[in-house]
């Protein structure tokens, strides 16, 4: 395993990145109120994306896309064990690894991609609720 060089000039930018994006989300959500209303937003919409909580996932082995608080990607997951003690396994570049149960939510995957992984198969679909028909759609509730 190497370690990543970042010249100095190219760290600092990164900083001044983070920084940038930092001010601009204390401007656009000024309160947690307002954070969490956009938090919400998100989840709906992801929900209207064919999304559903992680504990209705398939317990047997299916393979269906997740994806995470704390994380931007779309991943290919199976459940693997007997629920509720088992666990949700993500798959990406080749690597396998366990992930949490809070924060999930999951789909099937989209059948005319189902031997793509997610991340392939959603760069090239639209972002529209017909990436994945199949998918229950939910009626909005606020709570």
């Amino acid at each position: 395993m190497s370690a990543l060089n970042l010249s100095d000039l190219r760290f600092e930018a990164l900083v001044r990145q983070s920084e940038r994006e930092k001010r601009q989300r204390a401007r656009d959500m000024k309160t947690v109120k307002e954070a969490l209303e956009v938090a919400w937003r998100g989840w709906k919409r992801l929900q209207d994306l064919g999304f559903n909580d992680a504990c209705y996932c398939p317990k047997d082995g299916t393979p269906f896309e997740v994806v995470e608080w704390g994380s931007t990607g779309i991943f290919r997951c199976t459940y693997e064990g007997k629920w509720p003690d088992g666990l949700y396994m993500v798959e990406d570049g080749g690597d396998i690894w366990p992930t949490g149960r809070g924060g999930m939510l999951w789909r099937p995957l989209p059948a005319e991609n189902s031997a793509n992984s997610p991340s392939e198969a959603s760069a090239s679909a639209p972002a529209t609720d017909e990436t994945n028909p199949s998918s229950p759609q939910p009626q909005e509730t606020r709570g």
